[in-house]
């Protein structure tokens, strides 16, 4: 605890500050000479200069010797009452100043307990915080790799998107190729159907051919047969003619036998071309 001065000791510092040409000493000057206490100090210093104010007060005054005297005395039993009552409250000042700074003592204790309570709460903090770090540290790590896996599903996904437009194009081609297709188709099925009603319209007048071929081919038979038996009579007829030629003359009979044989031609001739 810090020592208290005494108000002789203030007041012996102020006179020798006056003997050394300060007009009005001041406190800092007061109590870098005494020390101690702060506030004591400022209290002494202050009564210093109340029986300063009133000493130059009554040297002012012409005051008969007498009554000087009297005031002098009164001022001194005054003073020795005022030093009396100032150390009364010196004492009270003092035992405040103890209390004081035993609570400060206390004070300074729990602040040391709560430094030390808060250091430990800093030192858990701080490891707590480390651990964020390192959770932080590893959830971004994490939140890196999503981010990359997002990237490539993304690149995925729009490549995919691309191919499948390239798809939904392609498939439109083809289902303008498969209209044009199942037109076409149904084109030649109607061609076809025009066909077969064709086909079976030559199949029934092929039938009808092969009847009349048939049908010829027995007229041509009996012209065939009628043919032979046309020779056989020309073969009688040239053997008449030979009993005729004397009859008949030679180119008469050779010129009718022609005329036969060329109207015989034309009759077969005609019968094939039906």
């Amino acid at each position: 605890m810090a020592k208290e001065p005494s108000y002789e000791k203030v007041a012996n510092v102020c006179n020798e500050l006056l003997k050394l040409g300060m007009e009005k000493p001041r406190i800092k000057e007061v109590y870098a000479r005494t020390k101690g206490s702060r506030n004591i100090a400022h209290a002494h210093w202050k009564r210093w200069l109340g029986e300063q104010d009133l000493l130059g007060t009554v040297n002012k005054v012409d005051i008969p010797k007498p009554l000087a005297d009297t005031m002098s005395f009164s001022l001194t039993q005054a003073k020795e009452e005022g030093f009396s009552t100032a150390e009364e409250r010196i004492d009270e000042l003092t035992q405040e100043v103890e209390s004081y700074e035993t609570g400060v003592a206390e004070l300074g204790d729990q602040i040391e307990s709560l430094n030390q309570s808060r250091q430990q709460e800093k030192d858990s903090a701080e490891q707590k915080i480390l651990g964020l770090e390192r959770d932080v540290s590893a959830a971004s790590a994490v939140n890196q790799q999503k981010q990359e896996t997002i990237e490539k599903l993304e690149f995925e996904l729009n490549a995919t998107r691309k191919s499948l437009g390239q798809c939904e194009l392609n498939l439109e081609k083809t289902i303008l190729f498969c209209s044009r297709l199942e037109k076409e188709l149904a084109e030649i099925k109607t061609r076809e159907l025009g066909q077969n009603e064709k086909l079976s319209s030559l199949q029934k007048k092929n039938i009808s051919l092969e009847r009349l071929v048939s049908i010829k081919d027995t007229e041509i038979l009996n012209l065939t047969s009628q043919l032979k038996t046309a020779d056989y009579k020309i073969e009688q007829l040239s053997a008449d003619n030979a009993e005729l030629s004397s009859r008949v003359s030679t180119s008469f009979l050779e010129k009718r036998f022609t005329e036969l044989e060329e109207k015989l031609q034309q009759r077969v001739e005609g019968q094939r071309d039906c």
